[in-house]
């Protein structure tokens, strides 16, 4: 079995993925999800999105230079923590 792992940039084209991971912690009770920059808190994908991008621009963490990345391995669904960089695992559906 590959056990690449693969970084992506959240996009609008991972929405389904990624409002499922957010529902995957809501199940099980979990109503924060640390290191994803506020993911359980907007409603609006495309709001969350634009907080991603301008922490990337700087524009609201003075001068702590952050990212956050989707990472994909087969079958996989964890939550990692990396230094200023933040990578939240997707199953493949």
């Amino acid at each position: 079995m590959d056990n690449s792992l693969f970084l992506v940039r959240p996009s609008k084209a991972l929405e389904h993925e990624i409002l499922d991971y957010k529902q995957e912690h809501f199940d099980f009770g979990d109503r924060q999800i640390n290191g994803s920059c506020g993911l359980a808190f907007y409603d609006d994908l495309n709001q969350w999105l634009d907080l991603i991008r301008s922490i990337e621009k700087d524009e609201l963490r003075n001068g702590v230079y952050t990212s956050t990345f989707f990472s994909k391995r087969n079958a996989m669904a964890h939550e990692v923590h990396s230094g200023a960089a933040n990578a939240l695992w997707l199953r493949d559906r």
